[in-house]
This record gives C-alpha cells, sequence and structure tokens, in this order.
C-alpha cells in the first residue's frame, strides 16, 4: 500500500548547517595543475555565478579571510543594484607553482535611481585577482579593481 508523504520533513541541525555558513562551500572543483592555465578558469566560473546570481557559490570561492571580511550579507548587498556582470581576462601570470594573478576587466550593467528615464549605467572596472590551490580546492585570495569608465546605456 503507497500512501501519501505530503508533510514529510527533513531538518538539519543548526550546528551542522553553522559549519557551512561560517566556512563556503567549495564551489569549484578544478584539479591542481597550472595555475596560469586554471586562474582565468575559475574567474570565468565566480563572475558566471555573480551574473547567475548564485552569490553564495561566488562567495565560496573567496578566500576564508575574505569572507570574514566581508560576511555573506553584505557581500549580496554589493550587487543589489547589478544586473548583469562578466569579466573580460587579459592576462595571467604566475604568482607561485599554485598561485596566478589574473588582469582583466570587469563590465557590470548597473540600475542606479540616478539613470535617466530608459537607461542604465554601465561600468568598466580595470584591475586583477590573485587566484591560488589551497587546501585542496582554488580559490580567490585578492583582489584590485578600479573603475575606469562608466555611461549609459540603452536598456
Amino acid at each position: 500500500q503507497i500512501r501519501d508523504s505530503q508533510g514529510l520533513n527533513f531538518a538539519v541541525a543548526s550546528s551542522t548547517a553553522r559549519h557551512f555558513v561560517d566556512a563556503g562551500v567549495p564551489s569549484n572543483t578544478y584539479p591542481a595543475q597550472d595555475p596560469v592555465a586554471t586562474a582565468p578558469a575559475v574567474m570565468t566560473t565566480f563572475y558566471s555565478y555573480l551574473q547567475d546570481r548564485l552569490y553564495y557559490s561566488a562567495w565560496s570561492m573567496l578566500s576564508e579571510d575574505w569572507r570574514i571580511r566581508q560576511p555573506y550579507s553584505d557581500y549580496v548587498g554589493g550587487f543589489s543594484q547589478t544586473i548583469s556582470t562578466r569579466f573580460q581576462v587579459a592576462s595571467t601570470r604566475p604568482l607561485t607553482a599554485t598561485s596566478a594573478r589574473v588582469a582583466g576587466n570587469v563590465i557590470a550593467t548597473e540600475s542606479f535611481p540616478n539613470n535617466p528615464p530608459g537607461f542604465v549605467t554601465q561600468s568598466v572596472y580595470s584591475g586583477s585577482y590573485d587566484v591560488a590551490y589551497i587546501g585542496g580546492r582554488w580559490m580567490i585570495l585578492s583582489g584590485t579593481l578600479d573603475l575606469a569608465n562608466r555611461g549609459f546605456v540603452r536598456r
């Protein structure tokens, strides 16, 4: 006899879930290999998560130090006006045997309250990220971006 399973619930202890909230869940599974070849793919994955609004997956790719400095709620709040975002790799250079610096541009389309009707803001940020293979996974250690250009584009 088959019974209806409606109302069936599952629970996870807060002490178990807290570990994942504090530490983040590894979201990239690239093997340990040449960092110059891998770092651009890590950054592409990171910005794909942002584009798809998978903020927790993107935040989990940041180093533990970065996540401590920028808690998840603050991190997500920084994207409240972002419509789209992508990263264009310009160059990659090794830093160590397990790390590399990826330079490029972030192109972000943003909806600010002061945009003229029918327009959005397109911002271009230039800079670099340091990416490393640590503890069995690739992560983003640090990054520096500066606003290079900003203007209005039709929605």
